[in-house]
C-alpha cells in the first residue's frame, strides 16, 4: 500500500543469476530501494565437490541465500552481495552469520543479471556464435523417449507400428466424439493432443527409422515423425552432417560442446537442460569472409573455421576466462593468435 518497510526472508537463491529469474530480479529492483543479499552458497547440484551436509547451512541440495529488501520512499537505490568462500563448511558460515561482520560488494547491474562479470564488455565486444550460422536448432523432443527410441531397430520398428495403430484409432474416435476421453495406455502430451483433434493421420515408414545421437557417445535408434515426436524443429532442414551441440542457456548444467553428425536428442546434455546445436551445413559464407580477412588467408574453407569453433569452445582458458559469462548467453568467438593450431 506504497508504505515503507522491510522484507527479509532465508530462500534458495537461484534467482541471484539464473535466467529464468531475469524478471524477478528487475522487479525486486523496481519495488524495493535498497537490497542486501548474503550468498550462503552451498549448491550440490552445481559444485559435486560440496556435500551438503557439511557445506550446506540446512544440509540440502540447493544453494541458500539471505536476502533483506528494504523500501524506503525517496532513499537513493542500493544493491549489495557478499558471498561467502565456496567450500567453507556449514559451521563455519553459522559462525559468520553470528558475528555479523559482512564486507558488502556494491553492484551495479545490467539489464541481465545483478553479478555482472568483469570482463562483460570484452565478451559482448566479440562474434556471438549465433550470428556465425544462418541456422541452428534445439535437439529434438520427442515427449516419449520410451517410444521413439531403441537400442535396436527391429523393436523399434514394431514399437512405433503398434503406437501409430493406437494413436490413428484415437484419431477416428475423437472425430466421431470430439468429448472422448484420453486413454492411459499412450504417453499423451500437448502436441499429440492437438494432433489428434486436427484429424492428422500417422504414418509407418521404416526410413524414419533413423540413428541419432541420445546422450554423450550413445547412439540409438529413432523414429523421426512430426506427430510421434513433441518437436522436430529444424532438423529437416539440417539434414545428416557435422554439428557443434552445446548446453542451451536456462539450466544449471555446466557448459558443454560436443560434435555430432546425427540427430541430436533435446537432452543429449542431460535431464533438465536443452540442446542446441548449429551445423556445418548452415555457417554462413559471411562468417568464413570474417575469419579470412582477419587472419589474412584468402585459402581459410568453411571445415577449417568449423573445426576453429570446435575447438575454441574446448580450451581450458576460454572456458575459465568466460565462465561467467557462458552461464548468461551462448559463446561469443573470439580470434585467436594462431587459427591454424585450433583448426588442426
Amino acid at each position: 500500500k506504497g508504505r515503507d518497510g522491510i522484507v527479509c526472508y532465508v530462500s534458495n537463491n537461484s534467482f541471484v543469476d539464473q535466467i529464468a529469474f531475469d524478471g524477478m530480479r528487475k522487479h525486486l529492483l523496481q519495488d524495493f530501494e535498497r537490497i542486501d543479499h548474503i550468498d550462503l552458497h552451498g549448491n550440490v547440484r552445481k559444485n559435486p565437490k560440496l556435500s551438503g551436509t557439511t557445506h550446506n547451512v540446512f544440509g540440502i541440495q540447493v544453494g541458500v541465500g539471505i536476502t533483506l529488501a528494504i523500501k524506503k520512499s525517496g532513499a537513493p537505490r542500493r544493491l549489495r552481495y557478499h558471498r561467502v568462500p565456496e567450500m567453507a563448511r556449514k559451521i563455519e558460515k553459522l559462525e559468520f552469520l553470528t558475528k555479523g561482520e559482512v564486507t558488502w560488494q556494491t553492484l551495479t547491474p545490467d539489464a541481465q543479471s545483478w553479478i555482472v562479470p568483469k570482463n562483460a564488455d570484452e565478451y559482448a565486444g566479440l562474434p556471438a556464435i549465433t550470428d556465425l550460422f544462418d541456422m541452428h536448432s534445439l535437439g529434438v523432443n520427442t515427449a516419449r523417449d520410451s517410444v521413439v527410441y531403441d537400442w535396436r531397430h527391429d523393436l523399434l520398428a514394431a514399437r512405433a507400428q503398434q503406437f501409430i495403430v493406437q494413436y490413428n484409432t484415437e484419431v477416428h474416435r475423437h472425430k466421431a466424439d470430439k468429448d472422448a476421453d484420453w486413454p492411459s495406455r499412450i504417453k499423451w502430451s500437448r502436441d499429440l493432443k492437438q494432433d489428434v483433434l486436427r484429424g492428422r493421420l500417422a504414418e509407418y515408414d521404416t526410413a524414419k527409422c533413423r540413428p541419432a545421437l541420445y546422450r554423450p557417445f550413445s547412439k540409438r535408434w529413432l523414429f523421426f515423425d512430426r506427430i510421434l515426436n513433441e518437436e522436430i524443429y529444424h532438423w529437416p532442414e539440417i539434414g545428416v552432417g557435422p554439428s557443434i551441440c552445446l548446453t542451451n542457456l536456462g539450466s544449471e548444467k555446466p557448459f558443454m560442446a560436443l560434435s555430432c553428425d546425427l540427430i541430436a536428442d533435446f537432452h543429449l546434455v542431460g535431464a533438465g537442460a536443452g540442446t542446441k546445436c548449429f551445423p556445418l551445413s548452415h555457417l554462413k559464407d559471411s562468417a568464413v569472409a570474417q575469419f579470412r580477412q582477419h587472419y589474412s588467408d584468402p585459402s581459410l574453407t568453411k571445415e577449417q573455421v568449423f573445426h576453429y569453433l570446435y575447438a575454441l569452445l574446448h580450451h581450458p582458458d576460454y572456458r575459465e576466462r568466460y565462465a561467467a559469462n557462458l552461464k548468461r548467453e551462448l559463446p561469443r568467438i573470439p580470434f585467436a593468435p594462431d587459427f591454424a593450431a585450433f583448426a588442426n
